[in-house]
Parts: C-alpha cells; sequence; structure tokens
C-alpha cells in the first residue's frame, strides 16, 4: 500500500508517511537556506521532527485531509508536502525578519522628536507627535503611502547593531510618510509589516528559483519569462512575494489573480507593483535594455488592469 491510500486509509501519520514527511522535510532544508530552530545550529534528525511537529501545530492536523482530498498519487502528496513545509518556513522567517525590523524601529523612532509612542489595544503603537487617536484604516492605504516614498534603496542592514546613517534615513522616511497617512496611531507590528513592503529588497529571506513561485503546474516558467527584463536572473534576486508578483505580471495576470495570490486588495496591489517596479529598475540600473524589453519594464507599471 503506498503512502497516499494509508494515509486515505487511517487519517494518521504512521510510520510510512512519516519516513516520507522526514525525507520531504530534509529536501526542503537542505535545498533553501532556512535556518535551524533556536535550539539547534544545524539540520538534524531531530531538528526535522521539530519542523514537523511544528508544522502540525501551526496548521493542525486538518492539513493531513487537505493533502489527501488534492493528492492523486504518492508523488503529488510528496509535492503538496514539500509546498506546505517549504511556505511554513517562509511564514517562520517573515514573522522573524519583521520582528527585527519592528526592534529596529523601536530604537530609531525613540530617538527621534516627531514620532510618539503610545499604547493601543493591540498593544505598543507609534505615531506622529500631535496625531490623535488609532487607526483603524485599510492597510493598503498605509502601503499605497509608503510605495510613494522614492530613493528607498539600502545596500544592506546588519542583522543586529546601529543602523547605518544612509538606512536610517529611509526607514525614518518611510515610517513617517505611513504614519502621517495614518493620522493616528498605528502598532509597531503594523507599521513594521509596511515599512518590510517597501524596503523588503533590503531583507531577503531567502534566493527563490522561478519553478516556486509560478501558479499553477502546467506553465514552465523560465520559457514564460526568459529573456524578457533578463526576468530569471531578477526574479531570483528578489524575495519571493517580489519574485511571485513579477511572474504574474509579465504572464498578463488578471487583477482577481493578483489580489487572490497576493491576499491583498486591489490598493494594496498597486502600492506593490509601484514599489516593484522600483526595484527592477534598480536591478537593471546598469544594464542597457532594447526595445522589447523596456516595454516590458513599463508594463510593471500597472496601468493596465490594475
Amino acid at each position: 500500500m503506498g503512502v497516499l491510500a494509508d494515509l486515505a486509509a487511517s487519517g494518521r501519520v504512521g510510520p510510512d508517511t512519516y519516513s516520507m514527511l522526514c525525507e520531504v522535510a530534509g529536501r526542503v532544508v537542505r535545498s533553501h537556506s532556512f535556518p535551524p530552530p533556536a535550539s539547534y545550529t544545524s539540520w538534524t534528525d531531530e531538528a526535522v521532527a521539530d519542523l514537523l511537529a511544528d508544522l502540525f501545530s501551526t496548521k493542525g492536523m486538518s492539513v493531513l485531509t487537505q493533502w489527501v482530498a488534492s493528492a492523486t498519487d504518492d508523488a503529488s502528496l510528496k509535492r503538496l508536502v514539500y509546498k506546505s513545509i517549504k511556505n511554513h518556513l517562509i511564514d517562520q522567517a517573515k514573522a522573524t525578519e519583521v520582528g527585527k525590523l519592528r526592534r529596529r524601529l523601536d530604537t530609531l523612532l525613540s530617538a527621534d522628536d516627531r514620532f510618539e509612542a503610545t499604547n493601543v489595544a493591540g498593544g505598543h503603537a507609534w505615531t506622529l507627535k500631535g496625531s490623535v487617536g488609532t487607526w483603524q484604516g485599510d492597510l493598503g492605504d498605509l502601503v499605497a503611502a509608503a510605495a510613494r516614498v522614492s530613493r528607498v534603496h539600502i545596500a544592506s542592514l546588519p542583522p543586529s547593531g546601529p543602523t547605518p546613517r544612509a538606512a536610517k534615513e529611509v526607514l525614518l522616511r518611510v515610517a513617517h510618510a505611513v504614519l502621517a497617512e495614518a493620522d493616528g496611531a498605528v502598532r509597531d507590528q503594523d507599521l513594521a509589516r509596511v515599512v518590510q513592503y517597501r524596503v523588503a529588497y533590503l531583507h531577503p529571506i531567502r534566493e527563490v528559483s522561478l519553478e516556486e513561485v509560478v501558479p499553477g503546474g502546467d506553465l514552465d516558467p523560465y520559457e514564460a519569462v526568459d529573456g524578457r527584463l533578463e526576468a530569471r536572473e531578477i526574479v531570483e534576486a528578489l524575495p519571493p512575494d517580489d519574485a511571485q508578483l513579477l511572474v504574474l505580471l509579465l504572464n498578463e495576470a488578471t487583477t482577481e489573480d493578483i489580489c487572490a495570490q497576493l491576499s491583498c486588495g486591489p490598493g494594496e496591489a498597486r502600492a506593490r507593483i509601484a514599489g516593484l517596479r522600483e526595484k527592477v529598475e534598480y536591478l537593471l540600473r546598469d544594464k542597457t535594455l532594447d526595445e522589447e524589453q523596456s516595454r516590458e519594464l513599463g508594463r510593471l507599471s500597472g496601468e493596465d488592469g490594475i
């Protein structure tokens, strides 16, 4: 009996299923640069076991039912498991990066008298001096305000310690624009998320390949974008969310498809497209584009259908 048949019949993780999960999890962590759990220095068998335990703790055992419902054979089951584990690790990495940026912003804003710390129902928050009340609007509006801030490229940020002067100036400008748009107190975690959207290129979680970001299983990702904007190199230099957005745009995805893939509304999609265009232009700053590539770059403005 295959693993899928066994899982479908029993509805639980038996020895064969667990062996398959460990095998797939091992392939995920060997193929990417995800760090091991905090109590480990490398991806040992025990670290992989902890990863699987955390996956089921976070997603619930209902993920087994989802796998069985979507898989058609053992090979497709492994692909689903691979994707679930990879996405779980991406979510963990994103949460860690947002947390680091939140703490960095707390330090920077505390030293700038234009900003004021306060508390709201959701916890610690930031506002501009003179603003009253608590922001309760659409996060997409704040993302759009951040997208309107220009010249936000930073070569790198140290993992800890003081923020370099140029990076400090950029982060403060973006935070000020976001809080001005909010005209009220914004939770520090939400502020960090919005700022990270604008400067996400500074914090790539890992390199990403086209096969991992192209939606659907029938499209050959390299055939779809190869030779367009030197897309292969650019996609693999971008963080996962931006890479996915770029491939969607190059493949003429509809507004509904983009919003569904990004889990956002049209306003936030427009803002993120604008930010992506600027990042792509930055990556292409030393390259000479032909006429066709220039037209492709123009499409990233999102003016057609977004």
